[in-house]
């Protein structure tokens, strides 16, 4: 195919835990094709850069975040996803605790960025190109995914709750789970710190961290 133009663009799933839902970081587009509709961020692939180091600089060139857990999902090259030219997109996720991602008044600290809920952009046509397919890919990788790992620990804090940690599992699995059952599941992947919450809506809760 050397007579074809053909770009490759590093797309990247930015998603976190907010208002009690997954939540992934979208961009409105000002200029055509699909002005007005909501992009996920993402940047071509430079010819001296490996597809993990595009991926991360698209991340760091967002949020200025250096380290987060990133991983490969998905590859989409459907001929003409992009009406410009044939671009091919390979995606990543990036999973990231809202804290990392908001300012002290809880807003977004993203210039020209927005949260949006992933469930109710997966497949929408509110989305660019084919970024609406992305998001419901993306979402059927973390059920998988959430089922047999720990990916769930990137949606927390260091410290966190267990009730802030079954909810991410909820999240990611898209299904609610017994609270026994789950604790009793954790036990072995988790320890108690000497710290509570303070300052919430309801008592005092036990902060843990993730052992290793």
């Amino acid at each position: 195919m050397r007579n074809d133009k053909m770009t490759i663009s590093m797309d990247v799933v930015i998603c976190t835990m907010s208002d009690d839902e997954l939540k992934v970081v979208v961009r409105k587009r000002d200029k055509a094709p699909f002005a007005g509709r909501f992009e996920l961020p993402g940047v071509f692939l430079k010819a001296d850069e490996s597809l993990k180091e595009g991926s991360r600089r698209c991340v760091r060139e967002l949020t200025g975040l250096k380290s987060v857990y990133m991983e490969q999902m998905h590859t989409f090259g459907e001929v003409k996803r992009d009406s410009r030219e044939r671009t091919i997109s390979i995606t990543y996720v990036a999973m990231i605790p809202e804290s990392l991602l908001v300012d002290d008044y809880g807003e977004l600290a993203i210039d020209g960025a927005e949260f949006v809920s992933m469930t109710e952009m997966a497949g929408s046509k509110k989305m660019a190109f084919d970024h609406g397919k992305i998001i419901a890919k993306t979402l059927d990788f973390f059920a998988a995914k959430a089922a047999v790992s720990d990916i769930a620990f990137n949606l927390v804090d260091e410290e966190f709750t267990l009730p802030d940690l079954q909810r991410a599992y909820e999240l990611l699995l898209g299904k609610p789970l017994f609270k026994a059952n789950f604790r009793n599941k954790m036990k072995n992947y988790i320890v108690e710190t000497d710290y509570m919450t303070v300052g919430a809506a309801h008592r005092p809760s036990r902060l843990y961290m993730k052992i290793g």
